[in-house]
């Protein structure tokens, strides 16, 4: 039985392993599983709606909508990804939309469980972001 206990850093963090993952949680495997398209899950209610879709050849397309049913986007961004250490880099290429992100902008988030359709990232500020594995936005419950 495990006790779920508050996460006050990333280095704590990390020392954290996910029960149901049969796959090792180490670089390889977590790139060759963020290769697709991921979405919002329902669970998560601080994601602004959006699509970020992870290609092999290590490009991410970014695409922020104005609602969860993902018909109008308000930003596309192309940047550069690549995992070190249970981490994904992500560095903005070009940014285009209403909300823009500059170019050189880098965010790292830690990799807590990632599935063939599931994912869990710790960001950098602290806070658990949840994906699903999806070409089309999961619409949230009333919507």
């Amino acid at each position: 039985m495990k006790i779920v206990i508050p996460i006050l850093s990333l280095l704590l963090f990390s020392c954290v392993t996910t029960p149901h993952d049969k796959t090792p949680l180490n670089d390889e495997n977590i790139r060759k599983l963020l290769i697709g398209t991921w979405v919002c899950a329902p669970s998560d209610q601080r994601c602004f709606p959006s699509r970020s879709t992870y290609h092999n050849d290590g490009t991410l397309e970014f695409v922020r909508y104005k609602t969860q049913r993902c018909e109008i986007p308000v930003n596309e961004t192309t940047a550069q990804w690549r995992v070190k250490n249970r981490r994904v880099i992500i560095v903005v290429q070009k940014s285009i939309g209403s909300v823009l992100f500059e170019p050189g902008l880098t965010t790292v988030s830690e990799v807590v469980a990632i599935s063939e359709g599931e994912l869990t990232l710790l960001g950098q500020k602290g806070q658990m972001n949840y994906r699903v594995k999806s070409e089309r936005c999961v619409s949230v419950e009333g919507e």
